[in-house]
């Protein structure tokens, strides 16, 4: 009598030093990540990638009144458009998917430091007399912040499932980077914009990189 035992095995990783993809994320905010990673050695590797990202919420004008109460005004173009970031990348050795050829499931973690753009924002904002009725002519002007923070950091958790060379990623991004913190420091006349409190990110994460 003979039997037969199926278990789990850890895959052979092919010498594939370099990878490029997109990857989305959804929290609060919403994040989209061209990147490009280079592994010199098995399951370490440095990462490099250029983000683009928005607030969740479409309403991204804010309104106010002069400290004089003469004028109310709207206020846009508060938000942080971009991130470079870099980034450590600590893959597990793949474990082989039983009847599965080519295909693996690993962990990997990247902790890494994000570059926000712009810095500092110039904010546009419109003035009309706070009073009632209809205005057809409305001051329009820029204010730039100053002091704005440029380094932050991320650490990302993701479960990686090869396919021969393809790469899909899901995971978990916690990330300090303040969306509006281009524009904290900006002033009206004496009086500091009312944005939303800062925040940590916290990002449901999905991408595909391809591996050669």
């Amino acid at each position: 009598m003979t039997m037969s035992l199926n278990l789990w095995a850890q895959a052979k990783d092919p010498a594939f030093r370099w990878a490029a993809g997109l990857a989305g994320g959804l929290g609060d905010n919403w994040d989209l990540e061209l990147a490009a990673s280079y592994r010199p050695v098995p399951y370490v590797g440095i990462g490099a990638g250029f983000a683009v990202m928005g607030a969740v919420s479409t309403d991204d004008e804010f309104m106010g009144t002069t400290a004089d109460g003469v004028a109310q005004y709207s206020v846009d173009n508060t938000t942080r458009v971009a991130a470079l970031r870099g980034e450590l990348q600590f893959t597990t050795p793949g474990i082989k998917i039983p009847r599965q050829d080519g295909c693996s499931l690993a962990l990997r973690l990247s902790p890494g430091v994000s570059l926000a753009l712009p810095v500092n924002n110039n904010v546009h904002v419109t003035f009309m007399p706070n009073a009632p009725g209809v205005y057809d002519n409305h001051d329009q002007r820029y204010f730039g912040n100053h002091g704005g923070d440029a380094w932050y950091f991320h650490l990302k958790a993701q479960a990686v499932f090869t396919i021969d060379r393809f790469e899909i990623m899901a995971g978990y991004m916690f990330s300090n980077l303040d969306i509006y913190g281009g524009a904290r420091n900006v002033s009206i006349y004496g009086k500091r914009l009312n944005l939303p409190k800062k925040s940590n990110e916290n990002m449901v994460t999905l991408g595909v990189a391809c591996k050669f």
